[in-house]
């Protein structure tokens, strides 16, 4: 079963799309290849064997397999690291309400920066210092003014305070929740039901590619992105959109008055994956388990959670079935129906044929060809 957070959430974005406005759209699974039957079975036997038989005085055989006294200790440089890790987290102001208070006072300093340069008073320097000092405690700044200053360096040709100004900037990027979506996440397409993205990144880009697949944007296509960059001096023209505030009730349910949000592409797309385009969207950010994407033009919003390794696991086999499933109709309608237009799903099909049989036959399940997806007759490969 999905958690009640997907099956609540219709009035809390039915309410964003009034301040954003946001249709149905769409990574990818390789498969192993395999031109042989390799026969490990008896190898992998007779190893498990001896290693009973040299272990035989122990009360349980399997204790040198998972004998985990002897793990070594966190090295110094890993602890240093784990040590850095903290003091980061320690010094920035986390996503949420502590950010958005952060980013009022420099809003409040600044207008004093202003007020103070017009009438020439005594504090501008003061001013200005106290402002450094706040930004500081913001990653999403520090993270732009690290790599401008690394930008910088590198035109001066001094590598080792650009390498300096990278690390920094690495460091703040590490404390950004969007830079850290890595990994599966299952939204809701509408009447395509649930679905599996996977999101990597590419620079400052987030990418999401449909894992499961439904008619319109299949699986390896992008279904969003999103451009996550940094505001930086060294370019005027970047500029970040306004957060969206949320209702009095939102914000205890989320635990947080406001939502930040990028700008992205979306891709739709008609029946087969015919006609597709991009189009205008913007990404929500939630928290670190929360977001949506919003494709502007057709009013269209999907909320995104992350998985549990269950409901992964369960959606992926589903998705494997249907594949199998539609190749079998193919294969049962006849040979002939085969086409260059279908070369990757039926290569994908051939494959999973050899590793079932290839499987089988190593866990000692099949020891006659003839009871195989694949048997072998006069030295000729047949599918049954």
């Amino acid at each position: 079963m999905l958690s009640t957070g997907f099956l609540l959430n219709a009035k809390f974005f039915a309410c964003i799309l009034v301040s954003i406005q946001v249709y149905s759209v769409s990574s990818f699974a390789p498969q192993r290849c395999s031109n042989a039957i390799p026969r490990r079975s008896f190898a992998r036997r007779r190893i498990f064997e001896m290693h009973l038989k040299i272990d035989d005085s122990s009360e349980d055989p399997r204790q040198l397999e998972f004998d985990l006294s002897d793990l070594p200790q966190p090295t110094d440089i890993r602890k240093q690291r784990f040590l850095r890790e903290e003091e980061n987290r320690e010094r920035y102001a986390q996503y949420g309400n502590d950010l958005w208070e952060l980013r009022n006072l420099l809003k409040d300093l600044s207008k004093k920066l202003i007020d103070s340069i017009a009438i020439g008073a005594d504090n501008v320097k003061e001013v200005r210092q106290e402002i450094w000092e706040t930004e500081q405690k913001d990653a999403n700044i520090v993270y732009g003014l690290e790599l401008d200053a690394m930008d910088k360096a590198l035109e001066e040709e001094r590598e080792d305070d650009a390498r300096e100004h990278r690390n920094n900037a690495r460091n703040a990027r590490d404390q950004l929740i969007y830079f850290n979506y890595e990994g599966l996440w299952v939204g809701k397409y509408g009447d395509y039901g649930f679905e599996l993205v996977n999101i990597t990144y590419t620079g400052d880009t987030l990418i999401a590619r449909k894992v499961t697949d439904d008619s319109t944007v299949p699986a390896g296509e992008i279904t969003f992105q999103a451009d996550l960059a940094p505001p930086r001096h060294s370019k005027s023209l970047s500029k970040s959109l306004p957060n969206i505030k949320l209702s009095e009730t939102a914000s205890k349910r989320w635990g947080t008055t406001e939502l930040k949000r990028f700008e992205g592409l979306g891709q739709v797309a008609e029946e087969g994956f015919v006609k597709s385009q991009w189009l205008e969207g913007q990404m929500v950010l939630i928290n670190e388990e929360n977001f949506s994407f919003a494709w502007l033009p057709i009013n269209y919003q999907i909320f995104f959670g992350r998985p549990s390794p269950e409901l992964q696991l369960k959606m992926l086999e589903e998705a494997e079935k249907k594949k199998v499933d539609v190749m079998n109709n193919i294969m049962q309608q006849g040979i002939d129906t085969l086409s260059f237009e279908n070369a990757d799903v039926e290569k994908d099909y051939v494959v999973k044929c050899f590793d079932a049989t290839r499987n089988a036959i190593e866990d000692g399940l099949i020891d006659d060809y003839s009871e195989s997806c694949i048997f072998v007759e006069e030295d000729a490969c047949c599918f049954e």
